[in-house]
């Protein structure tokens, strides 16, 4: 293997693992007979997400824990918004 790939393949990590799903379909051969026709579906598609593995490592993980960090600072900074003055600070240090 060529070692830039090797380099590059050392860097990509998937986050998301192999997806486990069940779907059952039911087909109606005839829609148009009926009390009212044409009004249930032609085909119908029920699909089940068994689980959704997810990897992360540690810095995927750390990068998420600082955006939660920094969206928790963010909200509770916008409270306190309203009672900020509109001038600068310097030169109006009586007013902050």
């Amino acid at each position: 293997m060529n070692s830039k790939k090797l380099l590059i393949s050392a860097y990509l990590f998937s986050v998301i693992g192999p997806i486990r799903t069940t779907t059952k379909v039911a087909f109606i051969i005839s829609p148009d007979k009926g009390p009212e026709p044409f009004s249930t579906p032609r085909a119908v598609f029920k699909t089940v997400v068994d689980e959704i593995p997810l990897g992360l490592n540690r810095n995927q993980f750390l990068n998420i824990i600082r955006i939660a960090e920094s969206l928790d600072f963010m909200l509770r900074k916008q409270k306190h918004r309203k009672f900020r003055p509109n001038v600068s600070y310097k030169d109006h240090y009586r007013d902050w």
